[in-house]
């Protein structure tokens, strides 16, 4: 989420009006694309991933969907056929949100966190049609910045060995090689600001699935520096004494003076060792998506997707270099273990669209802009990227 700006400070004492419902995009259930990608991860094998799909009409309402890249395509809205296989994780409640999946390491269990939107919904809109593959007037309201982590013991059906962490304000989850506990940004000392919106210092900590306790791994002040926002999931080194993250370095001062994006390296020891991987001013990388195998880091440098050594800082040639028509960036990306293959999540300017910051009203728009690529698919043994495109949520039956 976005460091708060100054405008946010001051104001009335009394919380501003909500949005007015007017403000609300008419619901438009024939919409070609109703649904868009924030985040895609990889499993172990490589052989599938998990998607997070997000409602054009409210961008905090989110699914979890299984896509199977090899797999037959299935029809969308318009004559497209989507690329490879797509199934609804199953379990899903209607009044929640699931956020920032990913796969344990031994390919069995679901993290994510999980949002409340049972409080509003928009008047007016039309109920749900009683017919497979109709459209599903989204919640209005999801209580995004306040969502708790939780997991599943199936990769297929949530339900299974589903438990709810009880913390708030949490985000981006990811496993510990031995898949016994959490690493994830959680929200400190909380400010509910007069324009609604929360805002806090994030701190990352680490949760023990097996002894139930939540110890801080890199609080909010670390070398006399906070991390104010986190930018794509930490993630531990496949030893497990080692995690890695992004985060806006700031002094801390009420003046919340800005000193860039800085990628840092943490050992997990009793007194955390922070290493800062990327200098000031360094034109390296600026976002740090995954770790391949311990020695090489998925990075994000100038709109284009890197392997750069750990130890030497060398990159080659860009795996993923968007074409000049795609005016976004890169805000996720993922990298499969076993053999390379590379997903990205690219945002484009030209659909308003910013997925890790909620998004807009903008979203696909105009549907001659339907086959935009959004999702991109690199194997390693094609010569080129590949748009992927996607089914919406309501055709998919829960779990089929």
């Amino acid at each position: 989420m976005p460091a708060p700006g100054f405008g946010n400070y001051g104001g009335p004492a009394s919380p501003r009006a909500p949005q007015a419902e007017e403000s609300i995009p008419p619901y438009d259930a024939a919409k070609l694309v109703r649904w868009f990608p924030i985040q895609a991860r990889f499993a172990p094998d490589g052989s599938w991933l998990v998607v997070n799909l997000c409602n054009h009409y409210n961008p905090r309402f989110c699914r979890i969907v299984r896509w199977d890249p090899d797999g037959h395509g299935q029809p969308i809205e318009g004559g497209l056929t989507s690329s490879g296989s797509w199934r609804l994780v199953a379990g899903q409640a209607p009044d929640k949100s699931y956020i920032w999946p990913t796969v344990s390491w031994d390919g069995k269990k679901l993290a994510f966190t999980v949002a409340d939107c049972s409080a509003e919904r928009a008047h007016g809109w039309p109920a749900a049609e009683g017919k497979p593959g109709a459209a599903v007037p989204p919640p209005v309201d999801c209580k995004f910045f306040l969502a708790r982590p939780a997991v599943s013991e199936s990769v297929t059906d949530i339900r299974v060995g589903y438990g709810e962490i009880p913390i708030a304000s949490a985000a981006r989850p990811a496993w510990r090689p031995d898949d016994r506990a959490l690493l994830y940004w959680r929200t400190v000392g909380t400010i509910h600001l007069a324009s609604g919106r929360i805002a806090g210092a994030r701190s990352l900590y680490e949760f023990d699935l097996l002894t139930g306790q939540e110890a801080p791994k890199l609080q909010g002040v670390a070398g006399n520096l906070s991390w104010d926002h986190e930018f794509a999931s930490p993630h531990y080194a496949p030893d497990g004494k080692r995690f890695r993250s992004c985060g806006w370095e700031s002094t801390g001062r009420r003046d919340y003076v800005d000193h860039g994006v800085h990628c840092f390296e943490v050992a997990s020891t009793p007194t955390p060792k922070v290493e800062v991987l990327n200098a000031r001013g360094e034109s390296a990388f600026k976002i740090l998506f995954a770790d391949w195998r311990g020695s090489h880091l998925l990075i994000d440098a100038l709109r284009q997707l890197f392997l750069v050594d750990r130890q030497t800082r060398k990159r080659d040639a860009p795996l993923i270099d968007p074409p000049p028509t795609i005016k976004g960036s890169i805000v996720d990306a993922d990298i499969a273990a076993s053999d390379g293959d590379v997903i990205a999540v690219q945002g484009t300017l030209a659909l308003q669209m910013d997925p890790t910051r909620g998004g807009g009203a903008g979203h696909y728009a105009d549907n001659r802009q339907r086959q935009r690529p959004l999702l991109i698919y690199l194997k390693r043994s094609a010569s080129a990227p590949a748009p992927v495109f996607w089914p919406n949520i309501e055709a998919l039956a829960d779990g089929g």
